[in-house]
């Protein structure tokens, strides 16, 4: 068989590996068929779909979703919940659906593209193609992809039109504020477009749709969701005793019992301290570039991530995508902590929809997989944090301008 040479890893890797027609036809198949085990499944599957269209029919009612704590995102997700309208078919949910899997494909091309023009080996197309089915249901069900889809796009951007990449960082802020990481390695002019499209998109929406800036005081009344580090550790100690419960509560599971309000606000402490470190990075190291921009961002999300009080399984759909774009560069620092995330897919689509009931009921297996999740995230935070730096530092010492890694 023919073979290449990855020359950055010294690696031989099959032809086919590279090829596009086999990326696509391997994109084409999972998606057939997670689409249709999306509407096999039925209802159960798509049941969050439903709460997005009582969301869009009261958007086209003229207000945003009023007495909805459910309802924490910002001015800019409305967008999102009324794409389905300009799909050719009718039905909601078939047309959001729809809706998800063309942003999908768009991403695919995206990824694809960068990595032939970067010179890059196709792992990162590999990661989306392969991660996003591996999450079972959830990608398509969620509007997460859409989000990550900006992302993506707008981090490919960066690397030769960094005013189109502002503007996609900017749209993607407006609709679920942490897109905004795109901009963490990039230069002035990026920004400036990023804050004249969040201003567009949420002052045009605030012009025509009533109360919308609500969802601040639904995102403020959040507790402890269990599925994150710190929940899962007290829904690990429900084994052993501990008193507490996992109730519905603002659009999530979360827990409640003693020490959860002290986690709670330890969790929004280390938030701030992950920002504040991210902060003293960007202004010790400066414009970066495309290739620092998406290792920043993949450190910046993750260790949101883990000092979240929430992790919902729609968050890995973040990472896969933030993953893809490190490994388009050669010279990326994260290639081992995209490894780590690519450990944590399955254990996530075993934690959810798998065994989710069975590990609110006390079921020790699934607490065990989801504790091991959580830590698999936890190490690739902490790595991908000290990476990033071990990077910025080399190329200090090199007298160089832009974060190249190794």
């Amino acid at each position: 068989m023919a073979e290449v040479v990855d020359r950055e890893r010294r690696v031989r890797v099959p032809t086919w590996v590279g090829s596009t027609t086999v990326l696509g036809v391997v994109w084409l198949v999972s998606r057939v068929v997670l689409v249709a085990v999306v509407f096999g499944i039925g209802e159960p599957a798509w049941r969050e779909v439903t709460y997005y269209q009582r969301w869009h029919d009261q958007l086209t009612g003229g207000t945003f979703p009023v007495d909805d704590v459910s309802w924490q995102y910002p001015p800019g997700a409305a967008l999102v919940m009324l794409l389905p309208r300009l799909m050719p078919f009718g039905g909601y949910v078939p047309a959001f659906v729809g809706a998800v899997v063309l942003v999908d494909a768009l991403v695919f091309v995206a990824l694809v593209r960068a990595a032939r023009g970067a010179g890059a080996p196709t792992t990162g197309v590999w990661l989306w193609v392969l991660a996003i089915p591996g999450l079972l249901t959830v990608p398509f069900t969620r509007y997460d992809v859409v989000v990550t889809g900006l992302v993506v796009l707008g981090l490919v951007a960066l690397r030769s039109r960094p005013g189109w990449a502002g503007v996609l960082a900017g749209i993607g802020a407006s609709v679920k504020v942490w897109p905004a990481v795109v901009l963490l390695g990039a230069g002035k002019r990026s920004w400036v477009w990023a804050a004249g499209s969040v201003a567009v998109v949420c002052g045009v929406l605030a012009l025509v749709l009533d109360n919308p800036f609500g969802f601040l005081t639904a995102q403020s009344g959040r507790g402890l969701e269990f599925e994150s580090v710190g929940g899962a550790a007290l829904a690990a100690a429900r084994l052993f005793g501990y008193p507490g419960e996992i109730e519905y509560r603002y659009g999530s599971f979360e827990i409640v019992g003693p020490l959860v309000p002290e986690i709670a606000q330890a969790s929004v402490i280390a938030s701030v301290l992950a920002a504040l470190w991210l902060g003293w990075w960007r202004l010790r190291v400066g414009v970066v570039g495309a290739e620092g921009a998406a290792d920043a961002a993949m450190t910046a999300v993750l260790l949101f991530v883990v000092t979240s009080r929430v992790i919902s399984p729609q968050y890995m759909i973040w990472l896969v995508g933030l993953g893809a774009v490190c490994l388009v560069s050669a010279r990326t620092t994260q290639r081992p902590v995209v490894a780590l995330v690519a450990l944590a897919i399955p254990l996530t689509a075993l934690e959810y929809p798998v065994y989710f009931s069975r590990i609110m009921s006390e079921w020790a297996p699934g607490t065990v997989i989801l504790l091991l999740r959580n830590l698999l995230l936890v190490v690739a935070a902490i790595w991908s944090a000290t990476l990033l730096w071990r990077g910025r530092r080399r190329t200090s010492e090199a007298g160089g301008g832009l974060l190249i890694g190794g």
